[in-house]
């Protein structure tokens, strides 16, 4: 049985450099497109976009683990700090669920820009008029005290009210 172990030794590093090859040579990507039917629709190519260039494609997540729970909320609080004055980070959270003041201001001054509910009838004389009807509706509800500085920010529905009557 001795002169089979340098065959079988041979045929095992002979599979070895075959396996190294195979993966040395494959293509690994984390294209999410490939998941998709062939034709996608328009919602299904969105989310691979951003997925693939939006938010989540730039966004990193770190965990810390071992030490209490003192020990890793210090660490944290260090890294975030040191991370937080580095310029290749636009933003760096510990954990926190918010958006950066500017980000806020960008979305509430283009907010009818990114809505998908303002059309070119919402502007006509009809949709003008409803709008104003509807906004006024809910300054008179229980929800007025909310949406008093929306429509405070609005100058030219502040302007046109006394022309809906």
């Amino acid at each position: 049985m001795r002169p089979a172990r340098p065959l079988l030794l041979g045929l095992w590093l002979l599979a070895l450099a075959a396996a190294a090859l195979i993966v040395a040579r494959a293509r690994f990507s984390a294209d999410l497109s490939a998941f998709l039917p062939r034709l996608p629709s328009a919602a299904q190519r969105l989310l691979v976009d951003q997925l693939q260039n939006g938010l989540a494609a730039h966004l990193i997540l770190v965990a810390i683990e071992g030490g209490d729970a003192t020990e890793r909320a210090r660490a944290a609080t260090a890294m975030t700090a040191q991370l937080g004055a580095q310029s290749a980070f636009l933003s760096v959270n510990d954990g926190e669920n918010s958006i950066e003041q500017r980000d806020r201001t960008f979305v509430f001054e283009h907010r009818y820009l990114l809505s998908t509910a303002v059309t070119a009838e919402r502007f006509s004389i009809d949709g003008l008029r409803s709008a104003m009807e509807t906004s006024l509706d809910l300054v008179d509800s229980p929800a007025g005290v909310l949406a008093q500085p929306l429509l405070r920010a609005d100058r030219p529905a502040r302007r046109c009210r006394s022309s809906i009557s």
